[in-house]
This record gives structure tokens, sequence and C-alpha cells, in this order.
């Protein structure tokens, strides 16, 4: 987890920005702990070494990963509860026709899974987030877009190694910049405009 963290940070640090000034000091035992006594959720060994060096991004708001935010442990532990909240509205039944996976089958077609840990936000109420209780063709702990807008849940990746694995391929491949302003702005023909969720389809797709 070491070795991915410094690639994270030397792609930001070849933009001339500083890492310390983006990324939160690592969060402690009991940060990392509280999240899985609140979430009742198993929390990997390759996730806790991660929050074990940063504790998601220094501010709220548009951020490190192409403009959605990295969460700190705090913040998986808000936007969790706030699926929580919602938990028994009835929002699975009433939605259960308009929900699907991609591929088919890999997870579950719900609005709402409180085995879905949440790790980014897109300040939409969409997420980036570990899948504990996958369809019957996926994996514990899978890595998938869910949320609000998002219908049609995604694979993003077969674990949180691999998402890592991607992230980095993507800030040391892509032409992106800051502006301060409106987040993340990435220079890459391809996928244009198209929000962050959908980038793992415009790949295969290519």
């Amino acid at each position: 987890m070491d070795d991915r963290w410094k690639l994270i940070e030397q792609a930001f640090s070849a933009k001339g920005l500083q890492p310390s000034d983006l990324f939160a000091p690592p969060a402690t035992d009991d940060e990392i702990g509280l999240v899985a006594s609140t979430t009742g959720l198993p929390i990997p060994a390759e996730v806790e070494s991660f929050f074990r060096i940063h504790n998601g991004q220094r501010l709220a708001g548009p951020g490190v990963l192409f403009g959605i935010e990295l969460l700190s442990t705090s913040r998986v532990i808000q936007n969790w509860q706030t699926w929580e909240s919602i938990v028994d509205h009835g929002l699975n039944e009433d939605l259960a026709d308009s929900m699907s996976s991609q591929p088919p089958g890999v997870i579950k077609p719900l609005y709402v899974n409180l085995k879905w840990l949440p790790l980014t936000h897109d300040q939409g109420g969409n997420h980036i987030g570990l899948d504990f209780d996958p369809g019957p063709d996926g994996v514990v702990g899978q890595v998938i877009a869910f949320g609000r807008d998002e219908d049609e849940k995604k694979l993003i990746a077969n674990s949180f190694t691999d998402f890592l694995d991607m992230i980095v391929e993507e800030l040391t491949t892509i032409d992106w910049t800051l502006d301060s302003t409106n987040g993340w702005i990435i220079k890459d023909p391809q996928r244009g405009d198209l929000h962050y969720h959908e980038w793992p389809r415009t790949a295969t797709q290519s």
C-alpha cells in the first residue's frame, strides 16, 4: 500500500501540487475501528492500510479523484448513515424495476444496500465503494459505483487494490489539470465530459 500511495503522491507532485496540502494525516486505530463498529462491515486489511497512510483528502467537496471526493473515515460514516436513514422507506420495492447491474448479475439491483460502503462522493449522492453483498456473479469486496443517480450499478474493479492500480494508471497516463474553481478538469478526448463513474465503461469499449 505504501508503494501505491507513493505513486499517487508523485503524480500530484509532478503537477506542482503538494500532497500534504491535498491529503489528510493518517487515520488512527480508533477512527478506523469506528467505521467497522458503526456500519457492522468488515474493513479489509488493504483498506485499513490505505487509511493508515492518509485519511482521505483534507477538505470535503470536489477533489482528488478527478473531481470526486476521497472520503475520510468520518465522511465514510456520514455518507453511510445517510443511506441508513432511508433504508426503511420502501425504496428498494418502489424502484425495483428501475435498478440494474452492469455487468448483469454482478451487483444486486437495489437502490440502497447497507452492505455497500462508500469510499468516495461526487457531491450529488453518488459513490464508489466496497460491495460486501454482491450478486450471484460478483465477489465480496468488489468495488462498485452506486448512489442516487446510479440506477445501473456499475462494477469498477474486482478488488480495492485493483481500484487503486486503476487510479495510479489514470493519474500517470491522462493529461489532466486543476481548475481551482471547478475542481479537476480532465483533458482526455475519448472521455470528454463524462462523469468519472462512466470511465471504466468507455475504457472497456475502446
